[in-house]
């Protein structure tokens, strides 16, 4: 009984040694598009610094104005990063807002930043079956530029340096 125990120690400690280092995946932002405006799409540049591939996924995300939930989304597939790799992914949104609402709040749009949340975990190989390590990601997102682009068409219709100042509207 004890030579096994003294034979099963040893190989226990060389298994958890030869274990993967997980190192922190990194995520920067690329850009947002709005698309229409019930819908957006964020990019992220994700980079895979381990020596292994890894998926991450059960993925949910929010931009948020202040407190206010502009938009929501979850991505149904994971994302796949090959190992000391980097891959682009795109984070689909819908509006959480009524488009009337949205308008209301364009000034604020236009002079601050929006909060981009997104949570989900990391799937890593084991001998021992799949490991889940969370994944959080949060970043201040402007969104001026991308408004501006879709504003400018109807700059004609309104004074729009005017309009957007207005605290009536």
């Amino acid at each position: 009984m004890k030579s096994g125990l003294l034979f099963g120690i040893p190989l226990l400690l060389l298994a958890a040694s030869c274990r993967p280092r997980l190192r922190p995946v990194e995520a920067d932002y690329t850009r947002i598009t709005i698309e229409e405006m019930e819908r957006a799409v964020v990019q992220l540049r994700i980079v895979n610094p381990n020596r292994f591939s890894l998926d991450i996924e059960n993925l949910h995300y929010a931009l948020l104005l202040a407190e206010d939930t502009l938009a929501r989304g979850a991505r149904r597939t994971p994302v796949h990063v090959e190992s000391q790799d980097t891959t682009l992914a795109d984070f689909p949104f819908t509006l959480g807002m009524s488009v009337s609402d949205l308008i209301k709040r364009l000034p604020d749009l236009l002079e601050d930043t929006v909060k981009l949340s997104i949570t989900g975990r990391y799937s890593l190989p084991s001998i021992f079956g799949p490991k889940h390590r969370p994944f959080l990601y949060q970043k201040a997102v402007p969104l001026a530029d991308e408004l501006k682009d879709i504003i400018a068409p109807f700059e004609e219709l309104f004074d729009a340096d005017n309009w957007f100042r207005r605290s009536d509207r």
